[in-house]
């Protein structure tokens, strides 16, 4: 995939995530534009390591309430998931911004530019 069709395939996953976001369904409703933005997540996900721009998040929930605080999460993984009233979407939409930006250089990462999508996930330290 050339790199005009990598930002392409990002600027329309950012636009239905922002509609998403609006609650924008379009006339084909929710769960067609739910459907797109599911179909279109994976091809992204791999786009973005491939730009470097991969980030993992934590989430914690109010003090007053307490609770298990989330740790490395990869929005991709949590798109219409909230946890405590937060969305995961407007992080996401960052880092599909980012890797556009990446691309718009027309230079991928060294590090990234060969490397096969095997990515280790970061070591979690010990308590």
């Amino acid at each position: 995939m050339e790199f005009k069709e990598k930002i392409d395939l990002l600027q329309k996953f950012d636009s239905y995530i922002e509609r998403w976001v609006k609650g924008d369904y379009g006339e084909d409703g929710k769960e067609c534009l739910r459907k797109e933005i599911n179909e279109l997540a994976p091809q992204a996900k791999i786009i973005v390591r491939e730009t470097g721009c991969r980030k993992l998040i934590s989430a914690t929930p109010p003090p007053a309430i307490g609770g298990p605080a989330l740790q490395n999460i990869d929005p991709f993984d949590m798109l219409f998931q909230n946890y405590y009233g937060m969305s995961f979407l407007f992080s996401l939409r960052d880092i599909i911004q980012q890797s556009i930006g990446v691309l718009k250089t027309g230079k991928l990462p060294t590090s990234t530019t060969n490397a096969s999508l095997d990515i280790k996930e970061p070591d979690v330290p010990e308590k």
